[in-house]
């Protein structure tokens, strides 16, 4: 059930989902009306013919890249500042940090998360700068130092739970997902403390999980349990980009919130609570666009092929963001 409106100031040019959706087929844009939004069968032409691209591409990484010596970054525990899903992260400037790899054996996972990272690139998706060589080992990746996770604001109270600005950063790190979803890439591990600010900018980050959509993905236990799709947690067969869309919305509730998605609870009652159709409060949010939370609500449905995809949610955001000028 959609929470009552408690924002007395609403303005008139507020939507509901159902209503944007006549919008768009009054535009000539064809939206299934019984399931809000386009699903993942419904992608555009355009995106099909990048992802086609994306496929034939190389999966070699290329030596164009400017090159760190292992051995003459002098790493110790002093330079940590965090860890990847199988990297230690280590700051070797003002501006740049270097993600090394724990144990060789997952060079081959590197290569292939600086494969996608290159292909991908976009201002809401981090940048590589370089990769770590030791000796003809790769061994690492560089990238951009950045100020923060969006997890770690809203852990130390720095966030602001604007409307505004939780609109905007919502927009920034659909456009993030949108670039990878047009290559072909479905990350499964988005959850806010991979979401990290650039010069106040959030971009999309550790992609040691992602993997590029070749028909439907292969079931494995990824992923962060509060932010996991339910299709992941279940240990179904097949998933696919529809688990993207799932944790999306999961962040999209939490920088309303100010706390993870499903706080304080085990794999085991998670997953009972999807499954009977109980997810995070709408209460402990603040006031948000009428339009935003029934956005939300669908893209957490249970079933993956009732969840809109990736550009049908940036198409949304973007309406609300402009209802409020």
């Amino acid at each position: 059930m959609i929470p009552a409106c408690r924002d007395c100031n609403r303005s008139k040019k507020d939507l509901s989902l159902l209503e944007w959706v006549q919008k768009q087929q009054k535009k000539g844009i064809l939206i299934d009306p019984l399931s809000s939004l386009p699903d993942h069968n419904s992608l555009n032409t355009v995106a099909k013919k990048e992802i086609s691209r994306a496929k034939r591409g190389s999966s070699v990484v290329t030596d164009d890249m400017k090159r760190y010596e292992y051995s003459s970054l002098k790493l110790d525990h002093s330079r940590q500042i965090g860890h990847g899903t199988f990297k230690t992260v280590y700051k070797i400037g003002n501006d740049t940090a270097v993600g090394v790899i724990r144990d060789r054996k997952h060079e081959e996972a590197l290569s292939k998360e600086i494969e996608i990272m290159k292909k991908a690139k976009h201002r809401n998706v981090l940048e590589i700068l370089g990769k770590v060589m030791d000796k003809s080992n790769l061994v690492g990746v560089a990238m951009p130092l950045c100020e923060s996770s969006l997890r770690d604001l809203i852990k130390n109270g720095l966030w602001k739970r604007d409307p505004t600005k939780i609109i905007r950063t919502a927009l920034d790190i659909c456009r993030g997902l949108d670039q990878l979803a047009r290559h072909g890439v479905v990350h499964r591990d988005l959850k806010s403390a991979n979401i990290l600010m650039y010069n106040g900018t959030p971009v999309i980050a550790d992609f040691g999980h992602a993997k590029e959509l070749i028909g439907d993905l292969h079931s494995t236990s990824v992923g962060t349990v509060n932010y996991c799709a339910p299709e992941i947690l279940a240990k179904q067969r097949d998933y696919g980009p529809a688990v993207d869309v799932w944790s999306f919305a999961m962040i999209m509730w939490e920088m309303c919130s100010g706390q993870p998605p499903f706080s304080g609870k085990t794999e085991t009652h998670i997953l009972k609570d999807i499954e009977r159709d109980i997810r995070p409060d709408w209460n402990e949010c603040i006031d948000m666009p009428r339009l935003y939370i029934q956005l939300v609500q669908v893209c957490w449905r249970l079933q993956p092929q009732r969840r809109p995809n990736i550009g049908a949610v940036l198409e949304c955001l973007d309406e609300i963001d402009q209802q409020r000028y």
